[in-house]
């Protein structure tokens, strides 16, 4: 058995730009809407937090 160099490999294809460009356009989109997501869930749940008006003072 002989070992082949890779010259009958078929050379790799060229990647797609419009595919390249709409994958980084997915990925950008789902980055935006996740902070979006922990951006309203942070100001509901501040919306729901008690009020700090009746704490006591913080001891230092």
């Amino acid at each position: 058995m002989q070992a082949s160099n890779g010259d009958h490999r078929p050379a790799p294809a060229e990647a797609d730009a419009d595919a390249l460009l709409r994958a980084r356009l997915a990925v950008a989109d789902a980055a935006f809407v996740a902070e979006g997501v922990t951006l309203g869930l942070l100001l509901e749940w501040a919306e729901r937090a008690p009020p700090f008006d009746g704490l006591p003072p913080r001891e230092q």
